[in-house]
């Protein structure tokens, strides 16, 4: 009776071990949710080492700052491009007419070539250039429009002044 009690026992125990051993979970979460169980334990709890979500930040980092300025310097540059490239094309416009004027003196189709080579040269320092710095880039876009404008103004003078001439001589 005592070996039946003994087995009884011995089997009553491991079967009551089976038992809890299949039935219980595990408390310790796996990995990435046992960080999140975390983070939102903290957050409800109020804990100083509690991790703010991303989008409670509202720091700005001068990196993205910077490239949202040289977004924007990009853009208007681009702009600056297209308006000057369309300056520069009437320029050359111009030029083409004031050489088909009829008897064009020497010396106003001497000025045409000149402005035709600084209107040429405008043209590959703007596609050349690659600076950067706001200050810089704003003093070149001003160098830059007045030279062109110069250009303009002076092929305007050359083209009345040959127009007058040849009406002069036409009479």
């Amino acid at each position: 009776m005592i070996k039946h009690l003994h087995f009884t026992k011995v089997a009553l125990t491991i079967t009551t071990g089976i038992l809890l051993f299949a039935s219980c979970e595990s408390n310790v979460p796996a990995g990435e949710s046992a960080f999140e169980e975390i983070k939102t334990d903290r957050m409800m709890t109020g804990d100083s080492a509690t991790v703010v979500p991303l989008e409670e930040k509202k720091i700005v980092k001068p990196i993205e700052v910077q490239r949202k300025e040289k977004k924007e310097i990009l853009d208007e540059w681009t702009q600056f491009k297209i308006d000057m490239d369309e300056r520069m094309t009437a320029n050359e416009n111009k030029i083409q007419e004031i050489k088909t004027i009829p008897n064009l003196s020497s010396d106003a189709f001497s000025k045409v070539t000149t402005l035709e080579k600084e209107n040429h040269s405008l043209r590959l320092d703007l596609a050349d250039y690659v600076e950067v710095d706001i200050d810089k880039h704003r003093k070149f876009k001003q160098k830059f429009s007045e030279q062109l404008m110069d250009i303009k103004i002076s092929l305007e003078e050359i083209s009345m002044k040959a127009t007058v001439d040849g009406l002069l001589m036409s009479e």
